[in-house]
């Protein structure tokens, strides 16, 4: 009983953290100045308020300036955790563009990939 008042405890900060900081996020989606810094903060929040604990074993990676990184995640949790450690811009299918979470993707500045060519088209 009690985790699960936690759990929604932490929901209801997360969704209250969300639209708090959407007007912040705008701003500096259009003004470019603070994105990659501010971004970064944001992820952190997000994983301070649910409780993810990140934990880089290389400095060293945390450090570069140029990083490609390549995740199979099994949730969109992967996303606060590896934002939180790096300056990143995300790549995502051109399915998610239109989802639920859209406003906050387009402000973050993700990049869409279409996965369909003129020959899978041709096929449906």
């Amino acid at each position: 009983m009690f985790k699960n008042l936690i759990t929604i405890f932490k929901l209801i900060l997360f969704v209250l953290w969300m639209i708090t900081e959407m007007p912040v996020l705008i701003v500096c989606h259009y003004t470019k100045v603070l994105m990659p810094w501010y971004a970064k903060f944001y992820f952190k929040a997000v994983c301070l308020i649910l409780g993810i604990k990140v934990k880089v074993k290389s400095g060293k990676l945390a450090k570069a300036k140029k990083l490609l990184i390549l995740s199979n995640h099994a949730s969109y949790l992967d996303i606060f955790a590896i934002g939180s450690v790096f300056k990143t811009n995300f790549v995502s299918k051109a399915d998610v563009k239109n989802g639920l979470c859209s406003v906050g993707l387009q402000i973050l500045e993700i990049l869409y990939i279409s996965q369909e060519t003129e020959w899978t088209q041709k096929i449906k």
